[in-house]
Order: C-alpha cells, then sequence, then structure tokens
C-alpha cells in the first residue's frame, strides 16, 4: 500500500506541521510514523514501524485513547476524534486523536490513519481563562464599587449588585433594555450619555472623572472610570463602567483644603538640573530637578561633597576639572561623566561647569548644570553592539553577501562572496563590477536587474540563478537583493544576499518523481490538498473540493485568487511570493460566495517536471468562533482588571500569587514580575505576611470577605493598605488592595481640625452662654420696663381723670351755676357782670384744658414742626433754670421725617431735657440736629455733674427707667440712642433716626 518513495514525500509534507501522524495495519503494527512523531511522547528510540502502540512506550492514558479511536474508525468507517489528558511532573499534557480508516474491508487490506496534535497550549489557554472568569465572578459579586456593562444604544446588559442597591432594583433582569434616563433625573443621564457617546466615538475611556450627583441628602461624589469594549473585529461595541463613591474622600479633601486656605507655600522648579558648590567641592545648594535626577533629598545632598555622587571611575577625571576652575586656570569646563544616584544606579550626564564669581573677581564656587543622556548612551552602546553583530554576521554565515552602490560597484563583500568569485580576501572585489567577475552576457542581464532595483525601489527576491561552486560542480543559488537608502530615504545602493540551494533543488526533483504516489494518501487525509502553480490550480483531493463547494474537475486550471476572499489575496500572494511555508490563517472564497476561516500549510515542491506548491487548508471555523468568544470575554476583564484603581491579586491557600492585575500608578513593594509564584511570605515583611495569611484561611474557611488594614514602606514612604480577601470557588483566594495612604493622611488632618474646631466650638458656645445670659437679663429688664410704662400709664389716666374731674369739671359746674343765676338776673349791669364772671370761669376752664392736651401730645409739633418745638423747649428751659441754651439745626425747613419718627424724637429729646432739669445742675445746654446719609444725629449736651453709665447699667433696673424708655422708643422707628458721661465733666446723649419712613412705622 504504501512504497517507501510514498512515505519518503509524506515526510516532507508533513515536515514542520503540528500534526504527528501514524499509519497502522489492521493488527495495530505502525506502517509510518511522521517525522519527530514520539518527540515529547516517548523516550523510546529506534525504529518504530512494525510496533504496536504498548511496544512504542507512550503514555498509558495515550495508548488507551489511540487504541480505541483505531478501532471505532477501523469499525465504523467514520472518522473518530479524542481528547486525552496526560499526567506530567509539570502538571500535564492534552492531545487531540484522530482516526480514519483507509480501505475497504471487503478487500482485506485495511489501515487506519491517526493523527495526534499536542494541544496542551489551547487546554491551558481554556483553564486560565476559566480562573479569570471565576475572578471575575468574585469581583463582581464582592467588589464595592458598582461595575456594569453597556451597548451601544446606552442600555444595560450587565451589572453587579452593587448597582442594582444604587439603582433600587432588586434583580438584574429588572435592569435588562433600560438606560440611566429611566433611573437619574434626565439632565444627569443626558451628560451620562454624551460622555459614553464621546467614547463609542473615538475609543478613548474615560479613566479618573470624579462626577457630582445631588440628592434628597446631599451632594454625592463618584470616581468614574469607563472603557470600551470590542468584538472580535476591534470595533467598539460597548463600554465597562466602574463606578466608586469618593463622597468620604472628596469631603474629607475638601474640609482640609478650606481648613488650609489659609496657609500656602511656593515652591520654585526648574526643569534643568543645577547645583552650587564651594571652592572645596561641598555641595552648598541644590535645585528639585537635580534631587530628582540623583535620587536624594535636599537636606541629603547639601551635606555631601560633589565627589560622592561621581562616579569611582571619573572622579578622577572630574577633580582634575574641578581644581583647573578653582585655581583659575579655566572658566568652566564640559564634560560626558558618570554619576551614581542614591539608589545605586547609574547616570550619565553631559555636565557643564562654570565658576562663580564675587564682583572682585574672587572665587566663590562651582555652578554645574546636568543633562540626563543615559538614553542617549544606551542607544550608542546598541549601536556598537550592532556593529559587533553585523561584523559577525558577515563572517559568520555561510551565505554570500555584498553592498554595492549605485553603480553596481562592490563596496563591501564577506568572504563568502570572495569565494563565490574565486577569490581569498573579500577587499580584492571593493570597485569591481559583474562585468570584471562573470561572462558579458551575464553581467549585462545582472546589471539590468540591479538598474531596475535601484530605480524602482523594488526587491529582487526568489530568483534562482545557476552557479558553480567551489568543488566546480554545477549548482544553484538563491538570490535576494533590496535597496540601501540614506537618512533621506534616498536609494544610495543595494545589498545581496547569495545562498547555495543545490541541496534543495535536488531534493525538488526527487519529490517531483513521488507526486503521483503522494496523490493517493492525499485522497485519504483530513484536510483539504491542493497543488498549484503561477498558472492556476494542478490537483485537488476530494476534502478541499468539498471545503470550496467545486468538484475537482471545476477546480482544475482555476486560479488561486479566485478562491480567496479580496480582502485575503494581498496577503496569500506575500506568502506564495516568499515562499512562506505557514502555518497563516486567511479567508477562502466558496463557489456560493460565502467566506470561510481556514489554516494554511504550503510547501515549494516540484510536480510534473515543473515548479509548484503544494498547500493543506483546515477549516478553521469552529475554532475562530470558540477564539473570538474567549477573546471577547478576555478583552472584557482584561478591560476592567486594567481600569480597575485597585491592585488585585490570584492567591493559593498558602498565599503564592498566581496572578496579578489593575492597580494604575499604584506603587508596589517589589515589580509585578517578580511577584508571581512567591508567596507572602517571601515579598511582605513577616508581620504583614501572618495577616495575610490569616484572612486567607478565614476566607476559604467562612466563606466570608476579610478586611485587612496595614502599612508597608515602599522605597523611603509609608503607605497604608486595605486588602479584601475574597473567597472563590475552587479553592483560590481573591485579594482586593487599595492604597488609603491619601484618605488617612486627610482623616488625620481632619481629626486636627475637627479638635481645633470643637475648642473654637467650645468658645463659640462659652460665648453664646455668656450673650444669652445676656439677653436673658436683657428680656427680664424690658418686662420690667413694660410694667412700668403700663403703670405709668394708668398714673397718666389716673391724672387726667382728676384734674377733669376736680377742675375742669368744677369750672363747667360753676358755668352751669352762672348761667342759672343770669337767667334771674333783672338789671342789665347784673348781666354784664355775670357774663364778666362767666368769661374768666371759661378762659380759666380753656387755659386748663389747653395744659392737659399739651401733655397729652405737644401742639406745637404739629403746628411749628419738630425744630421750632425743641427750640422753644430749649429756650424755656434755659429761662426756667436761668443757665446759656443753645440750638442749632443744619436745616430750617425741617427733615421731612415720619409722623412716629418725629413724635419719638420729640419724645426722647424732651426725656433728655427733663432729666437735666432734675438731676444735671448744668451751667451751659446744648442741642444740635445735623442730617447724614439720610438719617437725622440729635446731640443733647450738658456741663452738669455726669454719671457712671456703665455703674447705671449694670444697677437695678429701677434706676435705668429713663434710659431704657429712651432706648426703645428709638429702635421701634429704626434708630439707636449712645450716651456718653464722665463723672463731674457733664453728659453727651446721641440720637439716629431714619429720615426715610422706617418699615416698623410701615
Amino acid at each position: 500500500m504504501l512504497d517507501p518513495k510514498t512515505l519518503s514525500a509524506l515526510d516532507t509534507v508533513l515536515s514542520g506541521s503540528p500534526d504527528r501522524l501514524f499509519i497502522h495495519d489492521s493488527d495495530g503494527r505502525c506502517l509510518y510514523a511522521s517525522p519527530d512523531g514520539l518527540r515529547g511522547v516517548s523516550a523510546a528510540t529506534g525504529p518504530t514501524v512494525g510496533k504496536t502502540w504498548g511496544e512504542l512506550g507512550i503514555p498509558s492514558e495515550l495508548m488507551e485513547s489511540l487504541d480505541a479511536a483505531g478501532q471505532e474508525a477501523n469499525v465504523t468507517g467514520v472518522a473518530c476524534v479524542r481528547e486525552v489528558r496526560v499526567p506530567t511532573d509539570d502538571g500535564a499534557r492534552y492531545f487531540s486523536c484522530t482516526a480514519h480508516r483507509i480501505g475497504e474491508p471487503e478487500s482485506g487490506d485495511t489501515a487506519v490513519v491517526c493523527a495526534l496534535r499536542d494541544i496542551t497550549g489551547p487546554k491551558r489557554a481554556q483553564e486560565t481563562a476559566g480562573r479569570m472568569e471565576r475572578l471575575f465572578r468574585a469581583l463582581m459579586d464582592r467588589l464595592p464599587d458598582q461595575i456594569y456593562f453597556k451597548d451601544r444604544e446606552h442600555r444595560f446588559t450587565h451589572v453587579n449588585s452593587a448597582v442594582l442597591a444604587n439603582m433600587g432594583v432588586e434583580h438584574a433582569d429588572d435592569l435588562g433594555g433600560r438606560t440611566d434616563l429611566d433611573f437619574v433625573p434626565e439632565g444627569y443621564a443626558q451628560d451620562y450619555q454624551a460622555q459614553e457617546q464621546t467614547l463609542f466615538e473615538t475609543g478613548e475611556p474615560v479613566v479618573g472623572s470624579v462626577e457630582r450627583y445631588d440628592t434628597d441628602d446631599g451632594a454625592v461624589w463618584t470616581h468614574v472610570t469607563k472603557v470600551p469594549t470590542r468584538d472580535a473585529a476591534g470595533r467598539v461595541d460597548g463600554l465597562i463602567g466602574i463606578n466608586r463613591d469618593v463622597t468620604e474622600f472628596v469631603e474629607t479633601r475638601e474640609a482640609l483644603m478650606r481648613a488650609e486656605a489659609r496657609y500656602g507655600a511656593l515652591f520654585e522648579a526648574s526643569n534643568v538640573a543645577i547645583g552650587f558648590a564651594d571652592p572645596a567641592g561641598r555641595i552648598i545648594d541644590v535645585n528639585p530637578a537635580l534631587c530628582e535626577m540623583l535620587g536624594y533629598a535636599r537636606e541629603e545632598l547639601v551635606e555631601m561633597s560633589v565627589m560622592d555622587v561621581v562616579h569611582l571611575e571619573d572622579r578622577e577625571d572630574l577633580g582634575r576639572r574641578y581644581r583647573e576652575v578653582a585655581t583659575g586656570r579655566a572658566r568652566g569646563t564640559r564634560s560626558e561623566s558618570r554619576f551614581v544616584r542614591k539608589d545605586g544606579s547609574t547616570l550619565w550626564a553631559d555636565r557643564a561647569g562654570a565658576a562663580v564669581q564675587d564682583e572682585d573677581g574672587d572665587l566663590l564656587g562651582l555652578m554645574v548644570v546636568l543633562t540626563d543622556i543615559t538614553e542617549r548612551k544606551a542607544v550608542e552602546e546598541q549601536l556598537l553592539e550592532e556593529q559587533r553583530l553585523f561584523h559577525a554576521l558577515m563572517t559568520g554565515i555561510p551565505d554570500a553577501i555584498y553592498f554595492k552602490d549605485r553603480e553596481s560597484r562592490f563596496l563591501r563583500a564577506n568572504e563568502a562572496t570572495a569565494r563565490e568569485h574565486g577569490m581569498q580576501d573579500p577587499n580584492d572585489l571593493v570597485g569591481k563590477t559583474d562585468d570584471d567577475l562573470v561572462p558579458e552576457d551575464r553581467a549585462h542581464v545582472l546589471r539590468a536587474e540591479e538598474d531596475r532595483l535601484l530605480t524602482t525601489g523594488e526587491l529582487v527576491t526568489n530568483i534562482h540563478e545557476p552557479m558553480v561552486r567551489a568543488d566546480h560542480r554545477h549548482g544553484w543559488k538563491h538570490v535576494t537583493k533590496a535597496p540601501v537608502r540614506d537618512a533621506d530615504g534616498e536609494i544610495v545602493g543595494l545589498i545581496g544576499i547569495n545562498r547555495d540551494i543545490t541541496e534543495l533543488m535536488e531534493a525538488q526533483e526527487e519529490l517531483r518523481e513521488s507526486e503521483e504516489r503522494f496523490r493517493t494518501l492525499a485522497e485519504a487525509s483530513f484536510e483539504g490538498i491542493g497543488i498549484s502553480d503561477d498558472d492556476g490550480i494542478l490537483h485537488v483531493n476530494d476534502r478541499f473540493a468539498e471545503m470550496l463547494g467545486y468538484s475537482a474537475a471545476e477546480l482544475a486550471g482555476k486560479r488561486v485568487p479566485d478562491l480567496l476572499a479580496p480582502e485575503s489575496r494581498a496577503r496569500v500572494r506575500e506568502e506564495r511570493t516568499h515562499g512562506g511555508y505557514g502555518p497563516y490563517e486567511h479567508l477562502a472564497l466558496r463557489k456560493d460566495a460565502t467566506t470561510f476561516p481556514v489554516e494554511i500549510r504550503a510547501r515549494n515542491t516540484v510536480w510534473k517536471g515543473r515548479r509548484a506548491r503544494v498547500t493543506a487548508i483546515r477549516d478553521i471555523t469552529e475554532r475562530r468562533e470558540a477564539e473570538a468568544e474567549l477573546a471577547v470575554r478576555a478583552s472584557n476583564r482584561q478591560a476592567l482588571f486594567d481600569a480597575m484603581p485597585d491592585l488585585i491579586y490570584e492567591l493559593d491557600g498558602d498565599g503564592v500569587i498566581q496572578s496579578v492585575h489593575g492597580g494604575r500608578d499604584t506603587a508596589m513593594y517589589l515589580p509585578r514580575e517578580e511577584l508571581l509564584g512567591k508567596a507572602a511570605r517571601d515579598v511582605a515583611p513577616p508581620a504583614v505576611a501572618a495577616r495575610v495569611l490569616e484572612a486567607i484561611h478565614a476566607a476559604m474557611a467562612t466563606g466570608e470577605v476579610q478586611i485587612v488594614e496595614y502599612e508597608l514602606t515602599i522605597g523611603e514612604e509609608l503607605h497604608t493598605r486595605e486588602t479584601h480577601f475574597v473567597p472563590m470557588q475552587e479553592g483560590p483566594v481573591a485579594a482586593i488592595t487599595r492604597d488609603i495612604t491619601e484618605r488617612k493622611q486627610y482623616e488625620r488632618r481632619l481629626e486636627e481640625r475637627v479638635r481645633v474646631r470643637t475648642e473654637e466650638l467650645n468658645r463659640e458656645l462659652e460665648d453664646r452662654v455668656r450673650a444669652e445670659q445676656e439677653l436673658s437679663r436683657s428680656q427680664r429688664e424690658r418686662t420690667l420696663l413694660l410694667r412700668r410704662i403700663l403703670s405709668a400709664q394708668e398714673e397718666e389716666r389716673t391724672r387726667i381723670a382728676r384734674e377733669l374731674h376736680d377742675q375742669t369739671g368744677q369750672a363747667l359746674s360753676s358755668l352751669l351755676v352762672s348761667l342759672r343765676v343770669l337767667e334771674d338776673a333783672n338789671t342789665l349791669d347784673a348781666v354784664r357782670r355775670r357774663v364778666g364772671e362767666l368769661r374768666e370761669a371759661t378762659g380759666d376752664a380753656l387755659e386748663r384744658v389747653r395744659t392737659l392736651s399739651f401733655g397729652l401730645r405737644p401742639s406745637s409739633v404739629d403746628h411749628f414742626g419738630l425744630n421750632v418745638a425743641l427750640s422753644q423747649d430749649v429756650d424755656s428751659l434755659g429761662a426756667q433754670l436761668g443757665v446759656t441754651a443753645e440750638f442749632y439745626a443744619d436745616s430750617e425747613d425741617g427733615y421731612g421725617l415720619s409722623e412716629d419718627v418725629e413724635i419719638a424724637v420729640y419724645r426722647v429729646v424732651h426725656g433728655a431735657l427733663t432729666n437735666i432739669v432734675r438731676h444735671a445742675e448744668a451751667k451751659s445746654i446744648s442741642l444740635i440736629m445735623r442730617e447724614r446719609n439720610r438719617r437725622l444725629h440729635v446731640l443733647i449736651e450738658d456741663d452738669g455733674v455726669g454719671f457712671d453709665p456703665e455703674k447705671v447699667m449694670a444697677g437695678p433696673v429701677e434706676e435705668r427707667f429713663g434710659l431704657l424708655a429712651m432706648e426703645e422708643r428709638l429702635q421701634s422707628v429704626g434708630g439707636g440712642l449712645r450716651v456718653e458721661s464722665t463723672v463731674g465733666e457733664g453728659t453727651t446723649i446721641y440720637v439716629e433716626v431714619p429720615i426715610a419712613e422706617s418699615e416698623s412705622a410701615q
């Protein structure tokens, strides 16, 4: 069934394939095994033909699976596929076993073809994906942050429990198809959707946005992160969002900012690293840029010498340069020197130093400016390394390598090129052209080929040319030529590489002779196999035709591009041009114009005496769909992890770190790559590691989230961390670590501010208690004053009633009696006498009524105005007391006061004048009225005995009823009263009232 040439052809096709192919006869003995078929599967060596699976020494699990698949395929005639897990020292390996029967049972000549593929990588990827899925679910279910997914229509597609609680929704299904418009005020929802629409259109994430949301209970601040999710084609199909409530943090920060708003500091920074040193070389000052460059604090550097930070190998040179400046032999120096950072790393810097002198020319010190050129030095070192590698390539590679200028003259060549032209020294080729080395007709062809390359820039590749080998045998060489360009992109020459492919061409000839035998085996293959050349399809197997929906006859002569999707034609053309073997993937085009993904492996061969290409294709539609689904899920998970500001560790029961995610800009105790595979005790201080292990065990035992707060020193800074240990299914624990250093600092500062504010509030409370006590005293005084006023009113009423009864009533009674007597008068003289008596009695009664009326309301205010009434009172008082009395008003026409304000001023001034009569013993009195800013100011002043206002106001209320009554009357019309007096020096009373009508009067 299988002759040696057929098997040799099969070896060629399967070389480099990920599949291992075995053919067994009906007795289970091996007829064929692909090259290296047992590598990595069995330790057995030697021939495999004629042996059973057991004799080949493969693992029992794999042997059982292969036997079972082969028996089932042999019995049913249908391909059988099985997957098997083989335990190993480092875990397990996975294999896919596919068996197919060739030959018919009736012929008695059958065999079983078994294809074995190592699928450990995809399986482990699936396990990793599963583990990541569990970690993802744990984060979604346990993380206090709100996590949600939305489609491009802003509809919620998936949320965690924190979102449900915030939205007031009990079940996630209740959110299906709903947007923010269903849960928050329209203004907020529109802002959210506008933000998300920008993300959909640009693909740019929203990171670190702090947004405010006003509720009935106050403002809520949220740290918002939104990143796009993408489908398998890379298109944005939605977003994932993470909202974190940072209200407490924002309020704490704002409280601290308000408390510290009175304080500030001016920090001067420079992008240039500058330092000053004294003549002895001691550092006396540095700027922040230099501190940052060297990794020292300013206080550390100013205590050091310049040489303390200079690299040991450069100290002698810099010391010499420094002394030249210090001794005046040079004004400045410049060099590229090495310095040592605080962490011990080396810094290359462009150093410029200049002398700093005083006005007399005496040296004060040296100013140094450093520019970091570490990266440039690294690039220079890389260039030197590349030169060394290029030299090694030119001298060590067996291929002939050469460079030519635009005139096709050799510029440089390696020894292999020299040997190809019969020379020993490559330098002998420099300046020569092909005209000097090969026949004229061949040189003309080569020059035309190179002129075309130098003009168009197109590569010359896959050219097979005849050659005479070093052993004088004729052979073939593979020629590749490419343009060499200068910095401006202009072609200045070419590079050529010639490779001896004589053995390859001979092998291709041998392969051509086995094509017919290969065709038979190809028909039994599980993959589509086709042979083609530049003109089209030469031959296909049935599986190839079946995949594309054609018959084999329809495919014969068909051009390869016609079987490719348009977007894949350039890729396949490039692979064919460069002789790529694959595997690679592209889209195939069926007869019905539909496309499907395939995996390609190809080899150049000789078919019926001409150059051809054999191609094996495999339909990977199902694999692509699975990979796309896994990629989308992995992308979403990775987007979530990348968006997380917290560090997320996956730990096993012993505290060994399995993976690290998230933690943008979070300071790490160790680099991430050094954390993987290490236990907590290996990477954290013992006390912290012990608490971590305790929390892990508690989380795994109880199923409850454990929270641990601890401190770590990272670099020279103390960081406070809070870690939530979340138990997950199947054992691992997710540790979500949040840096709360800043929050703790704010809390401590806020506590200090609270303490200070509490003390201030206590003092304010004491002041308020005193004020309330004073108010209470004032209220008591007002009550007494009110009682006194009511009593005075009653006394006034009694006095008026008494006067009306005793005086006015008697006068009217006398008038009545006189009128009756007048009736009896019988002479004119008697009548006249009685009328005279009646006139006197009536005048007396009228005067008493006027006196009583004036006491109730001064008529002079109504008739003549406030100015005249007060002027008359002052003059009357001066005449009554026999003292000097003065009155002055800056307006003769009055001040336009409302009636209630005018009466209040009159009563207060009249009361003040009454007090002067009763108590002052004054020799002079003055009253002044002025208008200022629409207010009337009245000044009543005497030079009497005076009194102590504070003593009177602190004494019994009965002794200051007069002052209290005056003050109350003025306050009722929007005015005020102020009294200044000194014992023995007189008294001054200030009255102030509004000129416009007061609100109290209204």
